[in-house]
């Protein structure tokens, strides 16, 4: 199911299942040296990056893929640097998406294979061609709506959380801003307070 909550097309549905088997192929020696643990949490980051990649591709629109690709770089960035340099990490992520950019011919039909494969391109470029901004925190004009979708997602309220997103739309906000203003900044700040235990990995 992606981020829309609209089922993957037929040919789309073992996306994941062969995108985390050629992962896990390519990198084998990596894959032997991590427990089981850290490989379902492969698996899990490669469904989410699939949910935002079906998203891109039925609106048309490599913002939202580029965004988040850029969100999980930072992400990653966090999670990987007592192990790894952010160059490291950059071409880890990287090579993540290339996986599965590999594996959309084997799953879907040549006449829709390469709008796909062009926004996880882009979405890789974008990883290669990005500068952190310095630590100084910017207020989002959209705080009021991150603080409210946030809210619900700490009290575990999907069906709030959709019904946000339901009223931000017929407020008048242009689907754009809500993937990446809000939905995408919700993510980095959760991220964020993960990084620095202020969230357990349960909340």
């Amino acid at each position: 199911m992606s981020l829309l909550w609209m089922e993957y097309e037929a040919e789309f549905e073992h996306l994941v299942e062969e995108s985390y088997a050629r992962e896990s192929h390519d990198k084998e020696e990596y894959f032997r040296s991590i427990d089981e643990r850290a490989r379902k949490i492969i698996y899990r980051d490669t469904r989410y990056n699939i949910d935002y990649l079906y998203t891109a591709y039925v609106l048309g629109d490599e913002k939202i893929m580029n965004s988040y690709a850029v969100w999980l770089y930072e992400l990653m960035v966090g999670i990987h640097k007592k192990r790894f340099t952010r160059e490291q990490t950059r071409e880890y992520v990287i090579f993540h998406l290339e996986a599965i950019k590999k594996t959309i011919p084997k799953v879907v039909s040549e006449e829709k294979h390469e709008k796909p494969q062009q926004l996880i391109e882009e979405a890789q470029q974008c990883i290669r061609d990005y500068v952190p901004a310095d630590n100084v925190k910017k207020e989002s004009r959209y705080e009021k709506e991150i603080e409210e979708y946030m809210g619900c997602l700490f009290k575990k309220d999907t069906r709030g959380a959709v019904g946000k997103i339901r009223k931000f739309m017929e407020q008048g906000m242009e689907l754009d801003d809500i993937y990446v203003e809000i939905l995408s900044e919700s993510m980095r700040r959760v991220g964020e307070l993960w990084h620095t235990a202020e969230i357990s990995v349960d909340t």
